[in-house]
């Protein structure tokens, strides 16, 4: 994720070097941002926001800084324009595979495996802006939990400057095009289907705090396992990068690591991390023995050097022990210095002239710049040796020329740990040094008669060395550039009173402490206010939905107890407000209703809605609608009992029946008739009480009992097979028979008493 959160700049950086003095519009323009959303620009990287600010000049067509700047002040909405387009958006899900890859396969189970009984997975993404990464990073460590997710505390800090963003993270709903990365199952499993797009489902969302927060001047959160800070450093400059990387170490545990983006580095606080991947590029907490948080103080005592504060000069407090240590030091004590872990000298000891020669150049401690050149092979792989094998490494009459004379020496390398946690320094002295007078002891005959023959090979050897050493001083080069960045970061070690320190250490800690805490109270309760704000402007709208539908409505728990009701269902179902929560089955309904305890286990337990059709106690009919109560993670919690009164549809039905001319008889699947018509009592001089509830083929004497219409009949239902305009011979009104056309039609709808058949009975004329 691309996203620039955090822009703070110090007191005196309006005047900064990387301002040049014509740019008092630029100045001017940062004083206008600031007054307006609180952020300074000028730590901000000046070749990104002149960009941004260019192109908010094209918008509104201004040729000069000048004219831009003039423009800001007259139009307040312009510097929340700039301001938006400033903040680069530039973000993704699951952007950079791999480095999601890494946290499930090496940071979770390292941090899961570290947690105390009860202690919760705690993760911090400052600059989340619209909410991707902070949810990648939750999807990845649910499915590395798996079922254990449910068991495990997980709190998931996000933090912006943006409030826009802080609410689109918060709402985290997505377009389509966003979620490309996502994986069907993924999507299955942690998206919500909206108006819009898809949303994160709720218990995702839960898992996430979002405030806003400026991590450059608000105190840090704490106790942190993962903080996930990628392509954000790479807008500021490196004073800025340091403060924020020293807030992040503070933040973390001592197993806790960073993540930044693929082209940022630790470099400005290269001595508070340690590289634990380059190619996902995470870093592990390096403990610090001194303050990092506030001053950025890395206190680190000499080892050769008192850490107590320096006495008093005067007679009381000469230390007469110290004074003869000194003097025997400078007197007797062989020559040497000592180096760090990048040979760098950060001592001298004893008198190092015929040792140390500097380089033309830039001034500079390296070890391989001031030794002498024939001394730098021996010198250097001594300390290589020492390195690997913690011991110490001792190599004698090592031979070296100084200013034209041939010197030897006893070269001893001794490891010396303490002064930083994870490296060591080196000792190197050289004892018994001595001009070597060898050469002279030799006859002059014995020197002149190998003279001639040795020539030759002296100069091949000469030669070959030479190469050697400049292929060396090239590797040496290339290795001092690749270690630039990490040696910047050491350039300067301030001294402190230890004493001093000691005594306060305690109260900053304390402090700092408080302060973290408090950040992390005010965010949480911001997001409670939210959500609460939310959970009741939820039941307002509920409240009100129910109370003003005119339907029955009844809603039951898992358990089948009553959970709300509107109020046209207090008539229907007998209920008063003290109903709440008792059984369903207790309840007398003035419906004519089956089980309905039955009929709503059914339904839970198929996960099917059901359709009946039922009357009230004075023959009204009603639609009766079961179906299933799902919460937002798919799981059935309940029913849902809707009644919708049907008289009317059904007395409208029955005029436009009893107004056709043709005879109409409505059978059941036993052939026995359910009703028929005003038309078929008056054409076959019959009553409703010798017609309904009574088998077709007995009616008047079995007149219907016709050769071939039984069978016809009795495949309608089965075949669904309808008859078309069957001619048969009837007797109609008393006076002979007459032909009639007869059909019959499979007739089915959802309710009680399921298919029926529908007889129609015209004339043939």
């Amino acid at each position: 994720m691309i996203r620039h959160p955090y822009l703070r700049i110090a007191p005196q950086a309006v005047e900064s070097a990387h301002i040049s003095a014509d740019d008092g519009s630029l100045r001017r323009i940062f004083r206008s941002l600031h007054a307006a959303t609180g952020v300074d620009f000028a730590n901000y990287k000046l070749t990104t926001v002149r960009r941004r600010i260019s192109r908010r000049m094209l918008v509104r067509r201004c040729d000069t800084l000048a004219q831009y700047a003039q423009y800001l002040g007259e139009h307040p909405d312009e510097v929340q324009a700039l301001f938006q387009d400033v903040l680069i958006h530039v973000t993704s899900f699951f952007r950079d595979p791999e480095y999601y890859v890494y946290l499930k396969s090496s940071v979770f189970p390292r941090v899961c495996a570290s947690l105390e009984p009860g202690e919760a997975v705690r993760i911090w993404v400052p600059g989340c802006s619209s909410g991707e990464e902070i949810y990648s990073i939750a999807i990845v460590l649910h499915e590395f939990l798996g079922e254990a997710a449910n068991q495990t505390r997980i709190q998931i800090f996000a933090t912006d400057i943006s409030d826009s963003d802080i609410q689109k993270a918060r709402t985290a709903i997505y377009p389509e095009s966003a979620i490309t990365d996502v994986s069907p199952e993924q999507l299955r499993r942690f998206f919500l289907k909206v108006e819009g797009g898809y949303q994160i489902s709720k218990a995702l969302r839960d898992l996430c705090v979002f405030a806003r927060h400026d991590v450059t001047r608000d105190p840090p959160f704490s106790r942190m396992d993962l903080i996930s800070c990628r392509n954000v450093l790479i807008y500021l400059n490196s004073v800025l990068q340091k403060k924020v990387l020293s807030f992040f170490h503070y933040a973390l545990k001592p197993s806790g690591r960073l993540a930044l983006g693929k082209s940022e580095t630790v470099s400005a606080a290269a001595e508070l991390y340690s590289v634990e991947d380059r190619k996902a590029n995470v870093y592990s907490k390096v403990a610090s023995p001194g303050r990092v948080l506030t001053e950025f103080r890395d206190f680190e005592p000499d080892k050769f050097a008192t850490a107590t504060p320096k006495p008093l000069q005067g007679a009381f407090n000469f230390d007469l022990k110290k004074e003869v240590d000194r003097v025997i030091m400078d007197r007797y004590a062989p020559p040497g210095f000592v180096v760090d872990g990048s040979l760098q000298i950060v001592h001298f000891q004893g008198d190092t002239s015929p040792l140390i020669r500097p380089a033309t150049g830039e001034a500079s401690f390296s070890l391989l710049k001031l030794i002498a050149p024939p001394l730098m092979l021996e010198v250097r792989g001594a300390i290589q040796e020492a390195k690997k094998s913690g011991a110490p490494v001792r190599r004698e009459r090592v031979r070296f020329k100084q200013n034209g004379h041939t010197n030897v020496a006893d070269l001893e390398v001794v490891p010396i740990e303490g002064r930083k946690p994870k490296s060591s320094d080196f000792l190197v002295l050289f004892q018994n040094l001595q001009s070597d007078t060898s050469e002279k002891r030799q006859s002059a005959t014995a020197i002149r008669s190998k003279k001639a023959e040795a020539e030759k090979e002296l100069e091949r050897l000469r030669r070959e060395l030479a190469s050697t050493q400049s292929n060396l001083r090239d590797l040496v080069e290339d290795q001092e550039a690749s270690a630039e960045e990490l040696r910047a970061a050491n350039e300067e070690i301030l001294s402190s009173n230890e004493e001093l320190q000691s005594t306060n250490e305690e109260l900053e800690t304390a402090k700092e402490e408080l302060q973290s805490s408090n950040e992390e109270l005010t965010t949480l309760n911001e997001d409670l206010q939210n959500r609460n704000a939310e959970l009741t402007q939820t039941a307002s709208d509920l409240r009100g939905l129910l109370g003003g539908v005119d339907i029955a409505v009844v809603i039951l728990g898992k358990d089948l107890c009553l959970r709300r009701f509107t109020p046209a269902a207090e008539k229907l179902f007998n209920l008063i407000p003290s109903d709440v929560g008792r059984p369903i089955g207790q309840l007398r309904p003035t419906l004519d209703l089956p089980d309905l305890t039955q009929l709503a286990s059914k339904v839970i337990e198929t996960g099917r809605p059901m359709l009946l059709e039922t009357r009230d106690l004075q023959g009204r009919w009603y639609a009766l609608r079961i179906r299933p109560y799902e919460t937002v993670k798919d799981q059935v919690e309940g029913v849902l009992v809707a009644v919708i009164e049907i008289r009317d549809k059904q007395q409208f039905s029955a005029a436009i029946v009893e107004t056709l001319p043709e005879a109409i008889v409505v059978l059941d699947p036993e052939f026995r008739v359910l009703s028929a018509n005003s038309a078929f009592y008056q054409k076959f001089q019959t009553t409703i009480a010798e017609t309904e509830h009574r088998v077709l083929f007995e009616l008047g004497d079995g007149r219907w009992n016709v050769s071939g219409l039984k069978e016809q009949i009795e495949n309608v239902l089965p075949q669904r097979k309808p008859i078309t305009n069957l001619e048969l011979k009837q007797d109609v009104r008393k006076n002979g028979s007459q032909a009639i056309l007869l059909s019959a039609y499979p007739l089915s709808y959802e309710g009680i008493g399921g298919n029926k058949i529908l007889l129609v009975i015209r004339d043939t004329a």
